[in-house]
Formats: C-alpha cells, structure tokens, sequence
C-alpha cells in the first residue's frame, strides 16, 4: 500500500517538475498563447453582444443547449468535443511548423467559448448569468488552460526525443491518458453542478 501511495506521489511530482520546466523553456509560447486566447474571448463577446437582434430564439443553432430533458446526451458531447481537440493537438505536437494551426484552432474555441456564454447571459438573464459565470465559465477556461498546458507538454516531449522511439510515444501517450482523466474529472464536475443548481441549459462546444 505504501509503495503504491508513493508511485502516485512521484507521479504527480513529477508532472509537476515537467510542466515547470516546459514554462520555464517555453514563456514566450505561453505568452502567445495566453494573449492569443483573451484576444478570441473578448471577440466572442463583442460579435455576440452586436448580434443580440439576430439571435433571438436561435441559440441552439449556436453552442447553447438545452438540457430539461436530461443531462446525459450533453455529457458525451461535451467530453467528445474535448477529446478531438485534444486529439488535434495532439496530432499537431509533432511538428513545430503546426504551432500556428494550434494558435489557430485553440483561438477558435476559445472565440466559441466566449460567443456562446454572451448569448447564454443575453437569452436566459439571470438564470443564465449564474450557469455562465458559475458552471460553464471556469470549467471550460480549465479545461482549455489543461489543453494548452497538454499541448506544451507534448512539442516539449517532440523536441526533447528527435526519434519517434518507444520511449517518444510511450511519454507522449502517458502525457494523454493525464489529458483524458482529467477532462473527465471536468466533465462530471460541470455534470454535477448543474445538477446542483437545477439548470436548464449548458453549451457545447
């Protein structure tokens, strides 16, 4: 049992130690990215806050859903809508000549992000303040600040193994299994709060 305890320990430790490091090493891209992501946001907001007139009824045809009639089909499109993009970036690690297709693609969901939880404040009034600034707004600004720092990670792994070794893609998929539990963790715990507060809608992004 102590051995045990002490994997986990060192495993988280050194987790730590490695997205230290990729900080340390890597500021500037973090910077990007950072400003990449409050520039997408603030847009989303502006576009959603100028098109008021044209949204009315519409917001599902956007990326808010309702959920009064279950929580179990928006779970799965949340967490599905996770893993591709973490998957996509992913995909894009390998290669450093991919970064601005990630800057891209991380702006995007990031300009989503910001769109939709306007058009939730604007539709819902208060009811959808408290779901946009309580349950959506930190899970998803955690669950795209994990993706990010999962990003990182992975270009730090390319760059750190030249080869595509075993040992390359074994730290690398470790690095992914980290991703995926904890976008699960983030799931259920936006699951369970609206449960929590009995809300009507959520998005999806």
């Amino acid at each position: 049992m102590k051995n045990n305890v002490k994997r986990k320990v060192n495993v988280f430790a050194n987790l730590k130690d490695l997205v230290c490091d990729c900080y340390y090493e890597s500021k500037i891209k973090f910077f990007i990215t950072g400003f990449v992501m409050l520039v997408a946001l603030l847009t989303g907001i502006i576009v959603a806050v100028k098109c008021f007139s044209q949204i009315g009824d519409s917001f599902s045809k956007y990326g808010v859903v309702d959920i009064s009639n279950g929580l179990s089909s928006s779970f799965f499109s949340r967490l599905f809508s996770m893993i591709l993009f973490m998957l996509l970036l992913f995909g894009f690690s390998f290669s450093k000549f991919c970064m601005p297709l990630a800057l891209i693609l991380i702006g995007y969901r990031t300009y989503l992000l910001g769109l939709n939880l306007t058009i939730m404040f604007i539709c819902f009034g208060v009811p959808g303040m408290i779901v946009s600034i309580i349950i959506a707004l930190p899970c998803q600004i955690l669950a795209l600040a994990s993706l990010c720092i999962f990003y990182m990670l992975q270009c730090k792994c390319s760059r750190d193994f030249n080869c595509c070794g075993r040992e390359h893609m074994r730290r690398k998929l470790q690095l992914m299994l980290f991703c995926l539990v904890l976008l699960l963790i983030i799931c259920i715990l936006e699951t369970l709060l609206l449960l929590l507060l009995s809300a009507k809608v959520i998005l999806v992004i």
